[in-house]
C-alpha cells in the first residue's frame, strides 16, 4: 500500500456530554442484518498510549482488512480530538480506530467506558459506523468490559461484532489482587479466589447473552513455571470465559515464551496473523 497516494487528513475536536440508561432490548434482527463490522477500535492499557496500537493497527491496513485510520485522543474531561487518514480513498472507510487516553492510569471503569462510547459517537462523525470489533490489551480490555456493560445493549449503539482480548486481567494483577498460582478456574470456567472487581464483571454477562461476540482470547505464558504473562496469571486472563460463554462464541489462545511477555504481546507477529485471520473470518 503506497500511504502517500491519495492521503486525506480530516481533523476534529468533538465534546460529547450525557448519559445512557441501561437497555434490555433484544438485538437478534440486527444480529442478521449485520454480517461485517465496519471500524475495529483498539484501546491500550494502563501507563500506555496509542503507540502499543500501532503494531496490530499497521498490521490490519497491511493486509486489506482496514482501509483507513482515526487517531482518536480522549483528555480527562472525555472530550475527544480526532486525526483522520484515508489511504487511496476520498472518505473514510472501514477505519481502525487507535484510542488514546491521556488519563492513562485511571481505574474509575465506568468513566473510561464513557470514554470509548465518546470516541464511537465522535468517529461516526467522520465515517459511516454500524458495527465494530474491539481490541484490548491489558487495562484496555476493562473499558471495553464495562462498555459493553454500560452501553452494549443500547439500540444506538454500533453492534459490537467481534472482540479480541490481549493480556486482560479480569481477576487480577500480579503482586496486587493475585498471586502466582493462587487462583484455580472450576469446571465451568469460573475462577477461585474471584475478586470485587470480577464479581462485578459478572453484570456484563446478560450482555453477551443478549447480543452473542465473537470473542478471541489471547494470554501469554512465560513458560518459566510462573504460568503467568510476567504481569498477569494465565488464570486471571482466562476468567474472561466465564464472562463470555456459552451464550457468545469464545476461543483462547495462549503465546509461548518470551514472545508472551505481557508488553511484547502488542508487538508480536503471531498476534498481528491470529488478528487479522479472526477479523476475517
Amino acid at each position: 500500500m503506497n500511504k502517500r497516494q491519495g492521503l486525506a487528513f480530516v481533523t476534529t475536536m468533538v465534546v460529547i456530554t450525557g448519559t445512557v440508561a441501561g437497555f434490555t432490548h433484544q438485538r437478534d434482527s440486527r444480529l442478521r442484518q449485520v454480517q461485517q463490522a465496519s471500524a475495529t477500535i483498539f484501546v491500550h492499557g494502563g501507563n500506555s498510549s496509542r503507540a502499543a496500537e500501532m503494531h496490530m493497527a499497521r498490521a490490519l491496513l497491511r493486509s486489506g482488512y482496514a482501509h483507513s485510520k482515526i487517531e482518536a485522543t480522549v483528555n480527562a474531561k472525555g472530550r475527544v480530538h480526532l486525526k483522520a487518514m484515508s489511504y487511496g480513498r476520498h472518505k473514510i472507510q472501514k477505519p481502525v480506530i487507535l484510542v488514546e487516553f491521556e488519563d492513562n492510569d485511571n481505574e474509575h471503569f465506568h468513566q473510561s467506558a464513557r470514554w470509548l462510547r465518546n470516541v464511537i459517537t465522535a468517529s461516526q462523525s467522520v465515517a459511516s459506523i454500524k458495527a465494530v470489533n474491539l481490541v484490548g490489551h491489558s487495562m484496555g480490555n476493562m473499558a471495553i468490559e464495562y462498555y459493553l456493560m454500560d452501553y452494549g445493549l443500547s439500540p444506538t449503539s454500533p453492534q459490537v461484532v467481534k472482540q479480541i482480548s490481549i493480556g486482560g486481567h479480569y481477576n487480577g494483577v500480579l503482586g496486587i489482587d493475585d498471586q502466582l498460582h493462587q487462583m484455580k478456574i472450576k469446571p465451568n470456567g469460573y475462577p477461585r479466589p474471584t475478586t470485587k472487581r470480577y464479581r462485578d464483571l459478572l453484570k456484563v454477562r446478560p450482555v453477551y447473552e443478549t447480543s452473542p461476540i465473537k470473542v478471541l482470547n489471547i494470554w501469554g505464558d512465560l513458560n518459566d513455571g510462573s504460568d503467568s504473562d510476567g504481569v498477569v496469571s494465565n488464570a486471571s486472563s482466562q476468567s474472561l470465559a466465564y464472562l463470555v460463554q456459552p451464550m457468545s462464541q469464545y476461543q483462547g489462545l495462549e503465546i509461548k515464551g518470551a514472545a508472551g511477555q505481557h508488553s511484547a504481546l502488542h508487538e508480536n507477529a503471531q498476534v498481528d496473523q491470529q488478528l487479522v485471520a479472526f477479523l476475517e473470518k
